[in-house]
């Protein structure tokens, strides 16, 4: 659980969770108080890889953003790649003047985020309709075309 937004519950074996951890869980649920809880609930991880939450490997690390962590960790070598990152993490962190182009991708950023809310849809739907905007902006830093996804 996050505190804030995250599903309470009281496992019924213990489980070895961190912050980031994706797990599904099923129990019993008791609405009494201010939010449910599941009771007698068994869970499990997903054995997704945590993205962008505080204190996992691909998270925000110093100066650094999640975008970089994924650069790094998977030893990207396309100069492309690191004029985007650049662009990324200055939309991303609070240094919006890194580079001339970030603050317009924090603007439409934050645009995306708005719509998922008021239309409902989830992070996967997201990173779908932004995934053109991406692929666009590699182009425009010079990344080659035939390395963008086809599907």
């Amino acid at each position: 659980m996050d505190g804030a937004n995250g599903l309470r519950f009281n496992l019924k074996e213990p489980l070895e969770l961190q912050s980031g951890d994706l797990v599904e869980v099923v129990g019993f649920p008791s609405l009494n108080g201010p939010s449910p809880i599941l009771q007698e609930a068994v869970a499990r991880k997903t054995g997704a890889i945590p993205y962008d939450v505080a204190g996992v490997e691909l998270g925000h690390h110093g100066e650094e953003c999640s975008f970089d962590a994924i650069v790094k960790k998977y030893n990207v070598k396309d100069e492309a790649i690191g004029r985007l990152a650049l662009i990324v993490r200055g939309a991303d962190t609070p240094h919006r003047d890194l580079t001339p182009v970030s603050p317009g991708l924090e603007a439409i950023a934050e645009g995306f985020k708005r719509l998922a809310a008021a239309q409902g849809y989830d992070d996967h739907e997201t990173i779908r309709r932004e995934r053109h905007l991406y692929d666009a902006l590699y182009l425009y830093c010079g990344g080659d075309p035939k390395k963008l996804r086809r599907d």
